[in-house]
C-alpha cells in the first residue's frame, strides 16, 4: 500500500535524524510506531515514557515530574495502542501488544465506555447501545463485546 510505505519511509527518515532529547519525543514517535505496525519499538518508547519519572531516568524527578511526558504517555495509550479517533463515530484500531494489559474508562457521547485491552482482545463495556468502528467495521455494541486482536 502506497500510504503505508510513505508513512514508514517518513518515520525512518525522521527517526534517523532525531536525538530524543525532549521527554515528549518518544511519546510522539511511539504513537507513529504503533500506527505503522512497529509495536516492539512503540512498546520500548512507551516503557521509556512511563518510567521516565518512576525510575528517575533523567535524575531530575526531585525537582518535579515531567507532566507533559505523563500526558504524552496517556496519548500513546489512547492514540497509539487503542488507535482512537473520532468523527461522527468512535473509531478504534487496537494494536496487539505483548506483556501488557490496561483498562480505561472514557466518557463518549454522554456515556461511560470501559475498554480493557489485553494481549489477545479488546473488551468493550457500555451502559447503553452505541456504534463503534473497529478496524473499519461498524459494530452496534449493546452491553459487552470482546473483539479479538489480529
Amino acid at each position: 500500500d502506497l500510504d503505508q510505505n510513505l508513512y514508514e519511509n517518513t518515520f525512518d527518515y525522521y527517526l534517523a535524524k532525531t536525538t530524543h532529547d525532549s521527554s515528549l519525543s518518544k511519546c510522539v514517535y511511539g504513537i507513529a510506531a504503533y500506527h505503522i505496525g512497529r509495536t516492539d519499538l512503540a512498546f520500548e518508547y512507551l516503557k521509556h515514557s512511563v518510567f521516565l519519572d518512576l525510575h528517575d531516568m533523567k535524575k531530575y524527578t526531585r525537582h518535579g515530574l515531567h507532566v507533559a511526558n505523563l500526558g504524552g504517555s496517556y496519548l500513546m495509550l489512547i492514540y497509539g495502542l487503542l488507535g482512537f479517533k473520532w468523527d461522527e463515530t468512535l473509531h478504534l484500531k487496537p494494536r496487539r501488544q505483548k506483556d501488557m494489559t490496561f483498562k480505561i474508562h472514557m466518557n463518549y457521547q454522554s456515556q461511560i465506555i470501559q475498554l480493557t485491552l489485553s494481549e489477545k482482545s479488546l473488551l468493550i463495556e457500555v451502559e447503553q447501545p452505541i456504534e463503534i468502528m473497529l478496524d473499519h467495521t461498524i459494530y452496534m455494541i449493546e452491553n459487552t463485546m470482546t473483539y479479538p486482536l489480529k
